[in-house]
């Protein structure tokens, strides 16, 4: 670890990327198989935030030590402990990588995601089944990792609610299926992974060394929380001031 001074003459004024004049340099822990598995050094404020306390019912201990494999496709058994240990995460469980509407939340996402590297804020794909994997990052998660939690714990400790068959019927939903038909929804994905597995909702956590900052089950008309309302909490994480 070393400590850096930075040349105000770098940073363009009235930006949320306005760090101390010295700030802490450290390199991930997060093993890594590929470039695209990888991420860069992180920018650590010397004003670190303090404890948050989450919007949910989840504990900061209940997602400690969960056992991750990836990033995909690597096979190699990761805790969950050390995708935040370095800088705050953007947790993104999804509820299969085959499913349109799940791909579609994604994407949005996606469409951010210079904005949170800007702020040093790492984006992570969850799912608990790798069926259709490389097609979902092909198309929606590209450069970005994805874990694999077999044993499901996120959702568990979350209370994930189960998926209802009747939601597609909603008019909400019905609107997003219609409209893929006129290419509104990410290409690939399938049916394959339509199993015990997808029977219940995905969900967003952000997460800090400190604690859980946000928490969101995925609602019934399959969104995840907005992209914008994810950037806020993510700012909150990295101790910026809101906006």
């Amino acid at each position: 670890m070393k400590v850096v001074p930075v040349n105000d003459s770098e940073i363009p004024p009235n930006s949320p990327d306005q760090l101390p004049k010295q700030v802490v340099m450290m390199s991930n822990e997060i093993p890594c198989d590929g470039p695209q598995m990888c991420y860069p050094m992180t920018v650590e404020s010397a004003e670190a935030p303090g404890a948050t306390e989450s919007s949910g019912s989840t504990t900061f201990e209940s997602i400690q030590g969960i056992q991750l494999k990836g990033p995909f496709p690597s096979e190699n058994k990761v805790s969950s402990s050390l995708l935040w240990a370095q800088r705050p995460v953007v947790i993104l469980i999804v509820r299969r990588l085959g499913c349109p509407l799940c791909r579609l939340s994604f994407k949005k996402i996606y469409k951010l995601k210079d904005e949170f590297d800007r702020i040093g804020v790492s984006l992570i794909a969850i799912s608990n089944q790798s069926i259709y994997a490389e097609d979902f990052i092909h198309e929606v998660w590209s450069g970005l990792p994805l874990y694999i939690d077999e044993d499901d714990r996120f959702r568990d400790v979350m209370g994930a609610p189960v998926f209802r068959g009747i939601w597609l019927c909603k008019p909400a939903v019905l609107k997003k299926i219609m409209g893929g038909c006129c290419g509104g929804l990410p290409k690939g994905g399938g049916t394959q992974d339509v199993n015990k597995k997808s029977e219940r909702v995905g969900g967003d956590l952000v997460v800090t060394s400190h604690g859980i900052v946000f928490e969101r089950n995925e609602d019934s008309t399959f969104n995840h929380t907005e992209p914008l309302t994810l950037l806020k909490a993510a700012r909150k994480a990295r101790g910026f001031p809101e906006e």
